[in-house]
């Protein structure tokens, strides 16, 4: 799968990048970061640019990021019980999740740096019913500092 992935990012640019991005962000078993540093590396090869790689790779996390929010809105705990299993989203993985959104509400912008934790996140914070704008305005900040960081990375392995 993730072999598909690159090969797909380096062949059809930006548009695939934020398909895959979006799909990973969501719960789908793709590597994040490598696909992201992967970005980096085309940037750096000069098949793609820093600034609209960036943009890409946030809109696609933000995007992933309030469509699990607002699934979880509307669905509730019981209904992501019952399908979040599809994901390798589990009920402990959940409460693990709701709880540092309750408890350390500012620090949902560092969750992006931990894998099982970036998308279990916004699941609890639509279970919990957060208020979406500011939510979405501390993913910003997760998702910019996250993409931007693996982005600038990959660029750093070419050189």
């Amino acid at each position: 799968m993730p072999e598909l992935c690159l090969s797909l990012i380096q062949e059809y640019g930006y548009w695939i990048f934020f398909l895959v991005l979006l799909t990973g962000t969501m719960g789908l078993p793709v590597p994040d970061e490598g696909i992201i540093i992967f970005a980096g590396v085309l940037v750096g090869r000069g098949n793609m640019f820093f600034f609209p790689a960036l943009v890409v790779g946030i809109f696609a996390v933000l995007a992933g990021t309030l469509l699990n929010y607002l699934l979880a809105h509307y669905l509730g705990s019981r209904g992501l019980a019952r399908w979040g299993k599809k994901i390798c989203l589990t009920t402990s993985r959940l409460d693990r999740a709701a709880n540092i959104v309750k408890r350390f509400g500012v620090l949902v912008p560092f969750c992006y740096f931990a894998p099982g934790i970036r998308m279990s996140v916004s699941y609890a914070a639509g279970i919990l019913k957060l208020p979406l704008a500011g939510y979405m305005g501390c993913s910003l900040i997760g998702a910019s500092t996250w993409v931007g960081f693996y982005l600038w990375l990959g660029t750093r392995v070419v050189q």
